[in-house]
């Protein structure tokens, strides 16, 4: 891809949506009667996927 925003940018757009839709159906299904906001899916998944990138940065960088 590199720098050519004509597939960055749909990319993006598609990926967005499909996590927040895969992140409101498993909200559903953790709790059927209850309502799971999907900014707390996708701050327990994505949490964890930060301190992954930020632990590799500085294996990386010797910090």
């Amino acid at each position: 891809m590199g720098e050519d925003h004509r597939f960055a940018l749909p990319l993006a757009a598609v990926t967005g949506s499909v996590v927040l839709i895969a992140a409101s159906v498993i909200g559903k299904l953790i709790s059927p009667g209850a309502v799971i906001p999907v900014g707390i899916i996708t701050a327990v998944a994505g949490v964890p996927m930060l301190f992954g990138i930020i632990l590799r940065h500085n294996s990386r960088t010797g910090g």
